[in-house]
């Protein structure tokens, strides 16, 4: 009988350390890829600078276009040819549209260069929360980005996950 007991315990207590080891193995997974999203997104930052100017509505053939304005300034050396991000758009503190941003930029965006972009979504595709908010007068829009990837002219990339 005591044999059958010093084996249960010492199963119990095998388990609880590979329970802990395992816990610990996950533990450290998690912060690298924590510390690697926060060097991604550092360098990011670092490599261009994105400003929303805005939004804009626009009558064009008898259909109400949005535009969403922004002005990304490259401040790498190299050319960069592809940008994509996510931006949330807020009105009085509410999300009101997420919209996903992949700008293929065809020329390429040369080292300490700027250039506008604009999207353009039809009104009535929009979310009845965004089209309540941007028929408001005088609503302020703004925007908060979520950095996804910079692709350069050489093919390297920077991934934020």
């Amino acid at each position: 009988m005591k044999l059958i007991k010093s084996l249960f315990i010492i199963s119990i207590s095998m388990l609880a350390c590979y329970s802990a080891n395992a816990n610990t193995q996950k533990s450290k997974a998690t912060a690298q890829e924590q510390s690697q999203t926060e060097k991604s997104l550092k360098q990011f930052s670092e490599t261009i600078s994105l400003r929303f100017g805005g939004v804009e509505i626009n009558k064009v053939n008898n259909q109400s276009i949005v535009n969403f304005n922004y002005v990304v300034e490259n401040k790498s050396k190299k050319k960069i040819t592809q940008i994509h991000w996510e931006t949330v758009y807020f009105y009085q503190d509410k999300a009101i549209l997420v919209q996903d941003v992949p700008a293929p930029i065809k020329d390429g965006l040369k080292a300490k260069q700027s250039l506008p972009l604009v999207f353009s979504i039809p009104f009535d595709n929009l979310p009845e929360q965004a089209k309540t908010a941007l028929s408001t007068q005088g609503a302020q829009i703004s925007a908060q980005f979520r950095a996804k990837t910079i692709t350069f002219s050489d093919g390297s990339k920077i991934e934020v996950k």
